[in-house]
């Protein structure tokens, strides 16, 4: 799974425990890689907690902070920058722990 270099560091120190996703490839208990992109040699693995299937746009407050974000635009913006058009999705909401 590949995160921005921001987000992959806030995985690895616990304050990122969601991410979403267009696609569900993984099931509760998984074990998946994850690396930061574009790959600068850091890795690591998280376990998937739980999944939820949502619209991309109803994402609340507290679901940004577990995102490791500060606000709703930060994260709008940073969606949009990874996933152009899709700011209406139904997308994958993954919880996640650093394994």
């Amino acid at each position: 799974m590949l995160f921005t270099p921001d987000l992959f560091m806030k995985v690895l120190d616990g304050t990122k425990t969601q991410t979403r996703r267009i696609n569900q490839r993984f099931k509760v208990g998984d074990v998946v890689g994850i690396v930061a992109e574009p790959y600068n040699g850091y890795k690591g693995t998280i376990k998937i907690t739980h999944i939820k299937h949502e619209k991309i746009n109803l994402i609340s407050g507290s679901d940004i902070i577990k995102e490791g974000l500060a606000t709703r635009e930060e994260f709008m913006e940073l969606w949009e920058s990874i996933y152009p058009g899709c700011e209406d999705a139904v997308v994958y909401t993954f919880g996640l722990i650093k394994d």
